[in-house]
């Protein structure tokens, strides 16, 4: 009786720090979401060169600015641009005259009325939109095919794509190592606290190593896609233990199969919120590095269920 209330009382410590740490996540999301309309304004007394974060930038008639670089925002260019203007998670409006190269990287490029862009115009999970009779010199670049977490439009196929590609992944990897997908979803479940702290602290590592690789020179490309490769293989199995365990929350009594299926349409639905998707898809992916460094990619857990079962036999 005594071990059935301690199993009991450990059950509801458990789900109460998950349900705090899924309210901290909604919290941070929205916030994130909310935060730039905070931020004292960076408009036309303010368009300086250099790099902008989460707050607009509007360039506005009459005035002049050398290079824009602006992350999670946006840039509008009324008045006039001589270098290039680069967005990350941001559009690029562009009214006056821009003298250099435009890129939009997760969002779109929108050329409005009579326009100068004389640079190239790319647009990196978006599109180039041409409203009114504008006079392009340039090459125009679009790659739709890629969608960015958190990005503000939507765009097709690459919304699509990303959505597909979550889902089958995990379905396809609860088909190849169900046990060890099982094990994954286990750990999240019962050790969701020391799973956050063991995936950001890895989270932290491969940033680091992103830092570290950046700064190799002529080897820096070789050491990029070796780093790039190993958080794939750390992430990946964790991305489908975190998609079934969601996946089980929302729908009690499911199938693996089932559960993985709703799970990772969630887990890809709140990834296509504007802005907040970003934060939401880190702390997904933190989750999903912890699982797998926690329970050792399942294998562990997966090797000690068969031997318990064929012990049973």
């Amino acid at each position: 009786m005594k071990d059935s209330s301690a199993v009991e009382l450990n059950h509801l410590r458990q789900t109460g720090l998950l349900r705090i740490l899924a309210a901290a996540a909604l919290l941070c999301g929205c916030a994130f979401a909310v935060f730039p309309q905070a931020v004292p304004s960076q408009g036309a007394d303010e368009s300086k060169d250099g790099t902008h974060y989460l707050r607009d930038v509007v360039v506005e008639k009459g005035k002049t600015v050398e290079r824009l670089v602006c992350v999670l925002c946006s840039v509008f260019v009324r008045g006039e641009v001589k270098g290039d203007v680069v967005t990350v998670w941001g559009n690029i409006e562009i009214e006056g005259k821009l003298q250099g190269d435009a890129v939009a990287v997760g969002g779109k490029i929108v050329i409005r009325g009579e326009v100068a862009a004389e640079g190239d115009l790319v647009a990196v999970g978006g599109r180039v939109e041409r409203k009114g009779s504008s006079v392009i010199k340039a090459d125009v670049n679009e790659v739709p095919f890629i969608y960015f977490p958190g990005q503000r439009s939507l765009v097709f196929p690459g919304t699509f794509i990303f959505l597909v590609a979550n889902v089958l992944f995990s379905m396809l990897y609860l088909a190849a190592g169900r046990s060890r997908v099982e094990a994954l979803a286990e750990t999240v479940r019962k050790r969701a606290v020391m799973v956050f702290l063991v995936g950001a602290l890895g989270m932290s590592a491969l940033i680091c190593s992103f830092v570290w690789a950046s700064d190799l020179g002529r080897f820096e490309d070789d050491v990029m896609l070796v780093v790039s490769v190993v958080i794939l293989l750390l992430v990946l199995p964790g991305v489908a233990g975190v998609s079934l365990a969601a996946g089980r929350r929302l729908r009690r009594g499911a199938g693996a199969a089932m559960a993985m299926l709703i799970g990772s349409i969630a887990l890809t639905l709140l990834a296509l919120l504007p802005l907040a998707g970003v934060a939401l898809f880190l702390i997904v992916w933190t989750y999903a590095l912890g699982a797998t460094l926690v329970g050792r990619f399942g294998f562990a857990r997966a090797k000690l269920a068969h031997e318990l079962s064929v012990s049973h036999s």
